[in-house]
């Protein structure tokens, strides 16, 4: 039959009032085989009707009086499989009529209480006439039966009734009894009267899904104070250590909690953070209480550990930085504003912030959850590293302010506002100025000239008016936006906060000027004038802020019509504030001019100082060609060379000084004799080598070993020449002697 026609058909019989005649039906049937076909008439209607309509006519007391009672009878036919099965038929079109929204006639008609009996008797070992003739088993029917049960608690948990009837029913306790070890299935017994257990696989199932039920149930404070009473720290810190130290679990991955973690215990131990996160969260008042005693047991360094070990991990799934970033923030949560703790962080949990804080860009957008985690670091650098001096220090040791800035540099603007908090609250540390001030970013960009741009780029997006050089436009409303001007002034309570106090935390120019006003306005690097410009509305900000609360209760007081109640001295004081602001924004405006007057002028002085550059260039280059021209005319035609000659000679006579008589002195002559060069020559003369293919060159006879040139032979006629010269060389070499003797003796 095609769909259409079944949504159609299922239709008529929902207004036809079908779902409640066939329940009543449900009890009435003998036969198996009918009760079969009617619940499949009901899962029909279910599926394939408007579900919002079917379950309004589900959810009447009638309907859900002849489901219980349907169940009940089933519940106690449990030797065959097939009524096991028509028993988990019914429970499961109970779990989807649990899913509605509006009230819920389930916990009206004490079938949630029954239901909870069923599924806690076993693990409580309660006595009940309900469960005296009740026996489940191993197999796969009662199995599903429990998890049909644990997903309608997990749907019922919101509805106020429910949550009594599950505090007060056994269902808390049963559910810790699932922070068994699954190491030890097999020597723990689910029941304590019974002898069957459920495999491995089944059983971890059932804990997964306990210890989700369990998480859910933590988000209210009753269920949450329940755990505590029943000393689930304990058994949290047990459990949470098996998972972060045993490496060899072996999960069988077959649950939907367990989607990811296939031979590890990685849904063990995002479900234990789950459950501890939520309890942190929703305790208000006995939360700092579990804080202490968990953190007592040892919890910040079991997560330490554990992140340190998941850092080598190159490739991550989206279940490993979720469980990152479920670390993170309860670590952020237990720290703030305890000091111990912070200690407790120490220098392991800031390297692990340093870490998380140079994620590549790729990873940031990648989808898995890098940004959530980027997130939940920034929050543990502002809970656990900032406010203690340790930590800041080997943070700032570490180079954190120089990765922070980067950071802020490539990250986009969601988290601008954050990260500039932190900065700013880390310029508490006098060591962080000289990392900040010594930052270079892309392009060779400063710190100060990072804070300018970010600034202007805020001013931007709140449309706030400015001419084409950043100088302030409106002396009135200098730094208010567009939207700001539009939205109306309203009178508000005490304890609200009108739109320029919003303004200062919804917006980055508190946290730029916050920061200047800390590092202070000079010795300021890398700064344009346009950033100049900006930085002089920067250091007013607050002046300006001031200015802008006063107009608004200005405009308040006015709207109201009590203006003539306020007395003239009053009045008086407030058109003087009024005119004093007005007054200093037209000052910072004659500096704005003073800096672009300054700026043109420096820019006239750079292009004075080029032009004469280049005039003296192109000077040279004129000198040049003409002493190349006279150089080729010299050298090209003899006459205009004489020419030269007669007149250098000329040049030379007459720098002699005729005073003088040289007489017989030595001059130094001008012309050089018997020179055959066509120009001018001096003492320096360039000679070119013979070339080695004639002469083989000067390392053609020389010994790389000895460091010395090769003997080479001689011919005939060199040997007799060096026979001769040997000879006398000897004869000379007596004739000296003789004559050094003859001397000696006549001295």
């Amino acid at each position: 039959m095609p769909f259409q026609v079944q949504e159609v058909i299922c239709l008529y019989a929902i207004k036809s009032d079908g779902i409640k005649i066939i329940s009543s039906l449900l009890n009435n049937l003998s036969i198996k085989t009918d009760m079969f076909i009617a619940v499949g008439i009901l899962w029909n209607l279910l599926g394939n009707a408007n579900l919002n309509d079917a379950l309004i006519h589900f959810n009447t007391l009638t309907c859900i009086n002849e489901l219980q009672t349907s169940f009940m009878n089933q519940l106690y036919l449990f030797h065959s499989q097939s009524e096991r099965e028509l028993r988990n038929d019914i429970l499961s079109i109970i779990t989807i009529i649990s899913k509605f929204k509006l009230k819920n006639r389930i916990v009206d008609t004490g079938l949630l209480e029954k239901l909870c009996l069923v599924a806690s008797f076993e693990d409580n070992n309660t006595k009940h006439p309900l469960t005296d003739r009740l026996n489940l088993k191993n197999n796969s029917q009662d199995f599903e039966m429990r998890r049909l049960i644990l997903c309608i608690i997990c749907n019922l948990a919101s509805d106020t009734s429910a949550q009594s009837v599950i505090s007060n029913s056994g269902m808390i306790k049963s559910l810790l009894h699932y922070f068994t070890n699954p190491t030890t299935i097999k020597d723990n017994k689910i029941s304590t009267h019974s002898l069957n257990t459920w495999s491995d696989s089944m059983y971890e199932e059932i804990q997964l899904q306990s210890l989700n039920t369990i998480a859910l149930l933590s988000n209210n404070v009753t269920f949450a104070q329940k755990f505590i009473d029943n000393n689930i720290t304990t058994m949290l810190m047990i459990f949470l250590n098996w998972c972060t130290t045993q490496d060899g679990c072996k999960s069988f991955g077959n649950d939907f909690h367990a989607k990811g973690a296939k031979n590890t215990n990685l849904a063990h131990i995002k479900q234990a953070l789950q459950i501890i996160r939520n309890i942190i969260i929703s305790s208000q008042n006995f939360g700092l209480i579990f804080c202490d005693e968990i953190c007592d047991q040892g919890l910040i360094p079991i997560l330490i550990d554990y992140l340190n070990k998941q850092q080598t991990d190159k490739l991550e799934t989206s279940l490993q930085i979720e469980i990152k970033y479920d670390i993170l923030l309860i670590l952020s949560i237990v720290c703030q504003d305890n000091s111990n703790n912070k200690i407790m962080f120490g220098n392991a949990g800031c390297d692990i912030v340093i870490h998380n804080m140079q994620l590549d860009e790729q990873k940031l957008y990648s989808g898995l959850g890098y940004y959530k985690l980027l997130i939940a670091t920034i929050g543990a650098l502002w809970s656990c590293v900032i406010n203690c001096y340790g930590n800041e220090s080997y943070f700032i040791e570490r180079g954190g302010a120089r990765i922070m800035m980067n950071l802020l540099e490539k990250i986009d603007k969601s988290l601008h506002n954050i990260i500039l908090g932190c900065l700013t609250d880390l310029c508490n540390n006098p060591r962080v100025f000289t990392h900040l001030l010594s930052w270079k970013g892309k392009n060779r960009i400063t710190a100060a000239h990072l804070f300018c741009q970010l600034w202007r780029q805020e001013e931007t997006v709140m449309q706030v008016i400015r001419d084409e050089n950043g100088k302030i436009s409106d002396c009135v409303q200098p730094i208010i936006g567009k939207y700001q001007v539009n939205s109306e002034i309203v009178s508000l309570q005490s304890n609200k906060k009108s739109n320029s106090i919003i303004d200062v935390s919804d917006n980055i120019r508190s946290k730029i000027y916050a920061f200047f006003s800390r590092v202070g306005y000079q010795n300021l690097f890398g700064l344009t004038m346009t950033d100049r410009m900006t930085l002089e509305i920067i250091k007013n900000y607050l002046d300006f802020k001031k200015a802008e609360v006063l107009e608004e209760v200005e405009i308040e007081i006015c709207r109201e019509e009590h203006l003539e109640i306020v007395e003239e001295p009053d009045r008086e004081i407030l058109e003087a504030m009024k005119l004093i602001s007005i007054n200093k924004t037209e000052k910072i405006m004659q500096n704005q001019s003073i800096i672009l007057k300054t700026n043109h002028q420096q820019e006239l002085n750079q292009e004075t100082v080029l032009y004469q550059k280049i005039m003296n260039n192109k000077m040279l280059m004129e000198e040049s060609t003409r002493l190349w021209t006279e150089f080729v005319k010299r050298t090209s035609n003899h006459t205009y060379l004489t020419m030269m000659r007669e007149i250098q000679l000329n040049e030379v006579k007459n720098t002699n000084l005729s005073s003088i008589p040289y007489g017989d002195l030595h001059r130094h002559e001008t012309m050089i004799p018997n020179s055959n060069v066509t120009a001018f020559v001096g003492k320096h003369v360039k000679i070119e080598s013979t070339p080695v293919k004639y002469l083989g060159g000067a390392l053609n006879n020389y010994d790389s070993i000895t460091g010395t040139m090769k003997p080479q032979p001689l011919n005939n006629q060199q040997h007799s020449k060096c026979i001769n010269t040997s000879s006398s060389t000897e004869n000379s070499i007596k004739y000296d002697s003789s004559t050094s003797e003859s001397k000696v003796e006549a001295i």
